[in-house]
């Protein structure tokens, strides 16, 4: 009831399901990514869907139709189109807070990520936009 066209309260349903889907443990992290993936286009701009497809996508990825694990590179590109998600939606008045914390967590994918692929100059500087966007100061203390 809360969504504008019946479209998005069909994805917000979806999500609502995925998300459960995901705290019960129902799909295996492949299968998660593909179905948070196939949500409708409206919904990958909703910052906890561009938050959980950043997290899935640094635990696994598709590379040339083959699923492999742990792609840092892949999930450090997540991570940072999440971040650009939750600040865009943070500006729009009807998201005036951030109330789980998706403004900093996606930096602290995308430092995680920087440091898997071995450069410190790129997880610094994702911790240092993790800090600016309000994430706590020991979450980010093992990337300065």
């Amino acid at each position: 009831m809360d969504e504008a066209t019946p479209a998005e309260a069909r994805a917000r349903a979806q999500w609502r399901y995925l998300n459960a889907a995901e705290q019960l443990g129902i799909y295996a992290p492949t299968e998660m990514l593909a179905r948070l993936r196939s949500l409708p286009e409206v919904a990958q701009e909703w910052p906890e869907v561009a938050y959980k497809v950043a997290v899935h996508t640094a635990q696994i990825t598709e590379v040339d139709g083959a699923l492999t694990v742990g792609s840092p590179r892949e999930g450090y590109r997540a991570a940072v189109r999440a971040a650009e998600v939750a600040e865009r939606a943070v500006r729009d008045p009807a998201h005036p807070h951030d109330p789980y914390g998706l403004l900093w967590r996606p930096h602290y994918i995308a430092a995680a990520c920087a440091r898997a692929f071995g450069d410190p100059i790129v997880a610094r500087r994702s911790a240092r936009a993790g800090l600016a966007a309000g994430g706590p100061a020991e979450v980010f203390a093992e990337f300065l």
